[in-house]
């Protein structure tokens, strides 16, 4: 995925997948204090960085991502693997920055 495996404990589940595309998709959770999450960001994003703000509730900002999970308050970034570029992410971060959903993909288009 390309980014850096936070110092928390992970929960993997199954996102989208679509194998008319060849693109499988899945989703990773974790909950931290805010120091954790805030490390996790500097980590995988550079120092001062913190996310786009959330600016509406149900805002679309990834097709992984489900407009109901997204509320005002709330964080985001995007981004690829740098080494694959078809391995894409997006990361929300909860209001009070203890709670991640990273939503991963990858196509073979």
């Amino acid at each position: 995925m390309g980014l850096p495996v936070p110092d928390a404990e992970l929960t993997l589940s199954e996102g989208i997948v679509n194998t008319e595309l060849l693109e499988w998709s899945l989703r990773v959770t974790f909950t931290g204090s805010a120091e954790t999450v805030q490390t996790w960001m500097a980590d995988a994003f550079g120092e001062g960085t913190n996310g786009l703000p959330v600016s509406e509730d149900g805002a679309p900002i990834s097709p992984r991502i489900a407009p109901e999970e997204v509320h005002t308050g709330m964080r985001w970034e995007s981004g690829s693997n740098p080494r694959d570029p078809n391995a894409t992410y997006t990361v929300l971060i909860s209001s009070d920055g203890t709670d991640v959903v990273v939503a991963a993909a990858r196509t073979t288009r």
